[in-house]
């Protein structure tokens, strides 16, 4: 039977202290419970990528707020004998999940040498989007997990959905 152990648990509006101590949270488990160096700077640095995005993305944009009471962003972090799993979700407006689908798709598609380059060649072309991100978060997490990713945006309202995250990261 596998035994799950649920690190962190967060719902709601995510401010930068809150990331912070999230983080700090995680790390400390993940130092005390012997995790090898390696492992947990790849699970640490899609953590920062995966609260970084909520933050940005989801629960800190002023035109989100009124929706984020009724549906708050979440984040949580667990793990079992063989792996870690990270869940985030925000609300996001529609118009934006066929920009998000197709880069989602496109890095799950990739092995981890085409995942190198593609992150080497957005940092080499400094294309930045209009919130101030180039896609790297993204590019990041799909290159550290190496393991499974699993998105999903859940309809809320016409204009709304949840989207949700979730990667794992085997051990």
């Amino acid at each position: 039977m596998t035994v799950l152990h649920k690190i962190e648990n967060f719902d709601g509006v995510f401010s930068l202290q809150i990331v912070e101590d999230l983080l700090a949270k995680a790390e400390g488990y993940l130092r005390l419970n012997g995790t090898e160096t390696i492992l947990l700077k790849r699970i640490y640095s899609v953590l920062v990528e995966c609260l970084s995005n909520v933050y940005r993305h989801g629960s800190n944009r002023q035109e989100l707020l009124s929706i984020n009471k009724m549906y708050p962003p979440h984040f949580s972090f667990e793990d079992n004998e063989t792996e870690y799993m990270i869940l985030t979700s925000n609300v996001i407006f529609n118009s934006e999940i066929p920009d998000l689908r197709k880069k989602l798709d496109h890095i799950m598609n990739q092995d981890k040498e085409s995942l190198k380059d593609l992150y080497k060649n957005k940092v080499l072309s400094g294309s930045i989007s209009e919130r101030g991100g180039a896609d790297l978060g993204l590019i990041t997490i799909g290159k550290m997990s190496i393991s499974k990713l699993w998105y999903n945006f859940e309809p809320l309202d016409d204009n709304h959905c949840n989207f949700k995250l979730s990667i794992t990261i085997t051990k």
